[in-house]
């Protein structure tokens, strides 16, 4: 009986183990598919206020339209910024 009951106790141990692995693979591929999407977005954002100051020092853009445009690109970029994980 002694031995069933090891035999028992390990598979459930094992059987948690597992379970414990193939959550946290499934949770980091989120979290990393979440953070990539962040990332991207923040990219993005960042190219386009490079553009908007690219286009004013070539004279095409006024400086008052310029800000008037990075505005809205700021405040997203922030709101992402803060959307991060903090790095450990």
């Amino acid at each position: 009986m002694e031995l069933i009951e090891t035999t028992i106790s390990e598979h459930i141990r094992n059987q948690g183990k597992r379970e414990g692995k193939i959550e946290g693979k499934i949770e980091g591929k989120r979290e990393g598919k979440r953070e990539g999407k962040l990332e991207g977005k923040i990219e993005g954002i960042s190219e386009q206020i490079a553009i908007l100051e690219s286009l004013h020092k070539q004279g095409i853009l006024s400086k008052k339209k310029k800000e008037q445009m990075l505005i809205p690109l700021r405040q997203k970029l922030d709101e992402l910024c803060e959307q991060m994980p903090k790095a450990a």
